[in-house]
């Protein structure tokens, strides 16, 4: 605390005498700390993925990404709820950048349905990030329970990271209505594809379509372009993420019908 406002406890430095002894800082701002999230969950092989520093351009790209994702975006009012462990990819990006953009973050310190529920009403929020097992546990709830509180004030609910079947999507959106969006991707590529609750009604089980600029290719063993309805790996491509070298990492298990950029 300042002097003048009762004085320093001992052992405690003054911060604005500590940061008055320092030259004003001269040149460019440094570039920020880049962070390592350490995933499994694309490729089955545990690794480090490092963040790299952006620049103005991949910033803004990144910005464009999260608001079509994540509904994250600037100057709208966004009012979450953390569901998920920060020190995992999407919930740690989703986190920060609500803490950056919105005016609450609430962190949950587990995912209980009826709490979900009561802290949407509580704190009138409009933008989460959830995966397909919350739904189900939402749904297993009674009636009375689910229609206990208010749940008006959703504007954008994100889910990813394992597939969601249709008939769960179809149930949250007739609860929840059309806030639902839908995406896929890596820690190692961000976000690959993503789609509305209109499309998920409109073409149950689709993964949606290739985000801006990402490249996404359905192969068979050899390299080869599938054929439609071919099964095969779906390899996703984001030159300009911002992570290590390696910017292409396989997604196991999707069919060229499902996965297909337009």
């Amino acid at each position: 605390m300042p002097a003048a406002a009762g004085g320093v406890p001992s052992g405690a430095v003054d911060w604005s005498a500590w940061r008055d002894s320092h030259a004003p800082m001269a040149g460019d701002p440094r570039p920020p700390r880049v962070g390592l999230i350490y995933t499994s969950g694309t490729t089955g092989k545990p690794k480090g993925v490092r963040r790299q520093p952006v620049d103005a351009a991949m910033a803004a790209r990144m910005s464009r990404l999260m608001g079509t994702a994540l509904g994250l975006v600037p100057g709208e009012s966004i009012r979450t709820v953390i569901t998920g462990p920060i020190y995992h990819s999407a919930p740690n990006a989703y986190a920060t950048v609500a803490a950056r953009l919105g005016e609450l973050v609430v962190l949950a310190p587990r995912f209980d349905p009826e709490a979900l529920l009561a802290m949407i009403e509580r704190y009138r929020i409009t933008h989460i990030h959830v995966v397909p097992i919350m739904f189900v546990r939402l749904l297993s709830l009674s009636d009375a329970v689910r229609h206990r509180y208010d749940l008006s004030s959703l504007r954008f609910v994100a889910h990813g990271a394992a597939p969601c079947p249709p008939e769960v999507k179809r149930a949250m959106i007739d609860w929840w209505g059309p806030v639902i969006h839908e995406y896929y991707g890596g820690t190692e590529t961000g976000g690959a594809v993503c789609h509305t609750s209109a499309e998920a009604l409109a073409k149950p089980g689709t993964v949606g379509r290739a985000m801006e600029g990402c490249t996404i290719r359905i192969v068979a063993p050899g390299g080869r372009t599938c054929a439609i309805d071919e099964p095969g790996e779906a390899i996703s491509v984001r030159p300009a993420f911002p992570t290590s070298p390696m910017s292409a990492c396989p997604m196991r298990g999707a069919r060229s019908t499902t996965v297909t950029a337009s």
